[in-house]
């Protein structure tokens, strides 16, 4: 398996079984790309991985290509940016940052 490193937005995610999640992501390298993010359903509530699987969140990732499959999996995935004006306000919704920066033509 080979590993590399890239910046993405999530476009859209679908449940896989009780556990799994297909993530559909569009990267700056790679285009859009599919990932199996397993883990994800845990009933304890120690994994925080659904959270960052919100459409449009940017996310820098550590990916794991397999030569065998098209879809490919996380070894790593943090948000990609943390806002510097607005800390508190960003935890609990990093797309409120974004808002000024987004036009729509």
């Amino acid at each position: 398996m080979k590993s590399y490193k890239t910046r993405g937005i999530v476009l859209h995610t679908v449940r896989y079984g009780e556990k799994s999640v297909v993530a559909y992501l569009l990267t700056d390298t790679l285009g859009r790309q599919t990932y199996m993010v397993g883990g994800v359903g845990s009933g304890k509530g120690r994994s925080n991985k659904m959270a960052l699987l919100q459409p449009m969140f940017p996310l820098s990732i550590e990916g794991l290509e397999s030569p065998r499959t098209e879809m490919h999996r996380f070894r790593e995935a943090v948000l990609a940016f943390r806002c510097s004006r607005c800390p508190s306000m960003c935890e609990n919704r990093p797309l409120r940052c974004l808002w000024p920066r987004l036009s729509i033509v």
